[in-house]
């Protein structure tokens, strides 16, 4: 009887403990994604303890399981802004790497104890061996934030629609984020074949840009390079719910004129016809 009755004291007791919210594991309650540079990496965590790092490095792609060993905060009676931070650790040996360039990943590009600032002015990630970077990409779920005293301040959440980009041009922000830094429209670039060219137009604030138009669920994006734009453009179509994307790349300087084809899940392809409908 005694034993029954401790029994019930403790459901009694565990029932009046605040339920943690639901959170989507795809998602987590705190993302941070570096990007500026042609690599890139994410942390994500799902709660108090669990956590991933994942990303590209050249053409190695990585996922490491990330176990968070401490966190650090200070909140709204502190003598500084609010701030916190989630200090992880990973074991390379745990990480899934794929990609062409797989047996050249060097794990120890990455450190072994990723972490992420976070404050009312800022952002950053550790996730290399050395340094840090800032989090082009910033998304914090509202009641983690408000638990760590950071609600206010903070960068805006993400748009998981990339439809809400129609009409602005590629470069202009969205709750701070530009439709090239999207992670939905980085993980859809990624996952589709291209040239070295065309990556370095992607990323040259110098190239001129056509405001993005939608057709049906696709988002079109055309550009040219500057004072050659008859000779030299190109069009991107990507799902606006993400997932995959297609390219086009013409080029009327070379001989013979090329225009080069790309799409996730296909080889490249090569003809003489320009960037028309696909």
């Amino acid at each position: 009887m005694p034993a029954r009755f401790h029994l019930c004291l403790t459901i009694a007791a565990l029932a009046l403990l605040p339920l943690p919210a639901p959170v989507r594991a795809d998602d987590g309650v705190l993302q941070c994604t570096h990007g500026d540079d042609g690599q890139h990496a994410t942390f994500r965590a799902y709660d108090a303890g669990r956590a991933s790092l994942s990303g590209r490095i050249g053409g190695t792609s990585f996922n490491c399981p990330v176990a968070i060993e401490d966190r650090r905060i200070c909140g709204p009676g502190c003598h500084i802004p609010p701030n916190f931070r989630l200090y992880g650790r990973l074991d390379p040996a745990d990480c899934n790497v794929s990609g062409p360039q797989r047996d050249a990943w060097n794990p120890d590009w990455l450190t072994r104890e990723p972490t992420v600032h976070v404050s009312a002015t800022a952002q950053h990630l550790y996730w290399m061996s050395s340094g840090r970077s800032p989090c082009t990409v910033f998304r914090i779920e509202p009641g983690f934030a408000r638990a760590h005293g950071v609600e206010n301040g903070i960068a805006e959440q993400v748009p998981v629609d990339l439809a809400v980009y129609a009409g602005l041009y590629p470069h202009d922000p969205v709750a701070g984020v530009r439709l090239l830094d999207h992670p939905l429209f980085r993980a859809a670039w990624e996952d589709m074949p291209h040239d070295a060219e065309l990556r370095g137009h992607l990323l040259d604030g110098s190239s001129p840009w056509q405001p993005v138009r939608r057709e049906g669920q696709l988002l079109i994006l055309e550009g040219c390079q500057a004072h050659a734009c008859i000779a030299h453009d190109w069009t991107l179509r990507v799902d606006a719910r993400g997932g995959h994307m297609d390219a086009c790349r013409h080029d009327a300087r070379s001989t013979p004129v090329a225009t080069h084809h790309y799409r996730s899940g296909t080889p490249p392809r090569q003809d003489a016809a320009g960037c028309g409908p696909e």
